[in-house]
């Protein structure tokens, strides 16, 4: 049964992301680190929900610059994601990266 619940949460929706710079491996890491539990969330079907992130990797630790979205839920949740996350990937402290999270229903 558990095995059913999550393969329904994943198909139900869908994660992407865009990139808006020149290294594409912290968006590879990012992408593959970022799991945000939408199953308490009701996504509308035709209507684009996103977060937009701007931040610094200081440390191995993502500084969040500025963060706003559709919606205030799915923005506190990338948010709670973001802060917790150890980067690995080579990243220069005095480059602002920005990036979009979109989220949709399927």
């Amino acid at each position: 049964m558990k095995n059913i619940l999550i393969a329904a949460l994943i198909s139900f929706s869908t994660f992407g992301m865009t990139y808006a710079g020149e290294n594409p491996k912290l968006l590879k890491e990012i992408k593959r680190k970022v799991f945000v539990d939408l199953s308490k969330v009701d996504l509308e079907k035709n209507k684009e929900e996103f977060v937009i992130v701007r931040f610094r990797v200081t440390n191995q630790q993502i500084e969040v610059i500025d963060i706003s979205g559709s919606r205030e839920e799915l923005t506190e949740m990338m948010m709670d994601e973001l802060e917790d996350m150890v980067i690995r990937t080579d990243a220069k402290d005095a480059t602002t990266y920005q990036y979009k999270f979109k989220f949709e229903k399927e």
